[in-house]
């Protein structure tokens, strides 16, 4: 068996999070995000975080591979500095969490688990080095994959 990861990376792209219809992840991803394309989601796991793997043996019958995989979820919800500041960004942003908290309660799999997730509201140059700056929410997804 080989490893899910683009299976899993499909799996979190396809949740619907109230807020956010759009998705990039796999080979719809794009270098850069146009002022027009948000409110959008970006789904990776290359480039973000590490991916870990360790080994557990079982009984003798063999080794089972235990794959580790952070994957990244930014939802770049709308141009930074518009509307009148903080407090008008911050009911979206707690939607948004709010809403995906929902959504990710339905990542269920046989091969694969979600161990962990965390989700950061910031401004966010996306980007880097663009000069283009969200107002976002970042999810970073914790996985961990059985690959025999």
């Amino acid at each position: 068996m080989s490893s899910q990861l683009v299976a899993i990376v499909d799996a979190i792209a396809a949740m619907s999070v109230t807020g956010v219809t759009t998705v990039y992840s796999g080979t719809t991803l794009k270098n850069a995000v146009e002022i027009a394309d948000v409110p959008a989601r970006i789904v990776s796991a290359v480039g973000m975080q590490s991916a870990r793997t360790r080994t557990t043996t079982l009984g003798g019958s063999g080794h089972v591979m235990m794959t580790e995989w952070t994957i990244t979820d930014v939802a770049l919800l709308r141009p930074a500095g518009m509307g009148i500041g903080l407090k008008d960004v911050v009911d979206t942003m707690e939607s948004y969490m709010a809403a995906y908290h929902d959504a990710v309660r339905t990542l269920v799999a046989p091969s694969w688990q979600l161990i962990d997730v965390r989700c950061r509201a910031q401004i966010l140059e996306w980007p880097q080095a663009s000069g283009r700056s969200y107002d976002t929410v970042v999810v970073t997804l914790v996985i961990s994959e059985i690959v025999q």
